[in-house]
Formats: structure tokens, sequence, C-alpha cells
């Protein structure tokens, strides 16, 4: 009595669902795994009067100049 070898092939929708889970895995593998985002840069300024740098957001705006503190813009004269 001869053995036969049976061929198993895998079903066409397990091979699908191989490749959807693989793609999922390289996927969720990418996410995990870049690169963080560099943090924002904000435009710096400097003081007229002390020549310290900061950002605009902190800065005294004046006609004459971008200024650290109001004692420095004038303000307090």
């Amino acid at each position: 009595m001869a053995l036969s070898v049976r061929t198993t092939r895998v079903p066409v929708f397990m091979l699908k669902w191989l490749i959807l889970m693989a793609f999922v895995a390289l996927l969720w593998y990418g996410r995990r795994h870049r690169r963080p985002r560099a943090p924002r840069i904000d435009r710096l300024v400097r003081c007229a009067r002390c020549n310290r740098h900061l950002p605009l957001q902190e800065a005294v705006r004046r006609a004459d100049g971008d200024f650290c503190c109001p004692q420095h813009a004038g303000d307090d004269q």
C-alpha cells in the first residue's frame, strides 16, 4: 500500500488575511518608530536697549524697536 503525499494549499482567503495582517503590522511599526516632530521655533527679536534675545510674542513692541520689558521701552518715565 503506497502512501500518497497530499499537498495542501493555503486557501486564498487565508493568504489575503495574512497579507492584510502583515500590512497592518507594518503600519503599526512605522507609527511607533517614526521620528518625533521637531519643536516649533519661534521668531526671536533683540531688545534695542540690552541686546537680549527673546521670542517675538514676549517682546514689547514700539515704533523705535522691540524691547524685553516695559522699563527698557521707556514706559516707566
